[in-house]
C-alpha cells in the first residue's frame, strides 16, 4: 500500500508541475496581449488601463439603463 501511495504522490507532483507550467504560460501570454493592446494608438488615446469599463453618461444615441429591457440590464457587482 505504501508503494502505491508513493507512486500516486509522484504522479500528482508531475501533474501539478505540468499544470503550473501551462497556467504560467497562459498568464504570460495574456499579459503580453494586454501590454500590446495598451500600446495601440486608439487605446492609448482613450487612456484605458482597466479591465472593466467604467460607467459613462449616456449619449443621445445610446440607451440609458432605465430604457433597457430587464433582460438587457447588466448586473453590477458594486450594487
Amino acid at each position: 500500500m505504501h508503494g502505491v501511495l508513493l507512486a500516486c504522490r509522484e504522479d500528482m507532483e508531475i501533474i501539478r508541475a505540468a499544470w503550473r507550467e501551462d497556467v504560467g504560460g497562459w498568464l504570460v501570454a495574456i499579459e503580453s496581449l494586454r501590454s500590446r493592446l495598451l500600446d495601440e494608438p486608439c487605446v492609448a488615446e482613450a487612456s484605458v488601463d482597466r479591465i472593466r469599463p467604467t460607467r459613462a453618461e449616456p449619449t443621445p444615441d445610446t440607451l440609458s439603463v432605465e430604457q433597457l429591457l430587464p433582460t438587457q440590464k447588466i448586473v453590477d457587482d458594486n450594487n
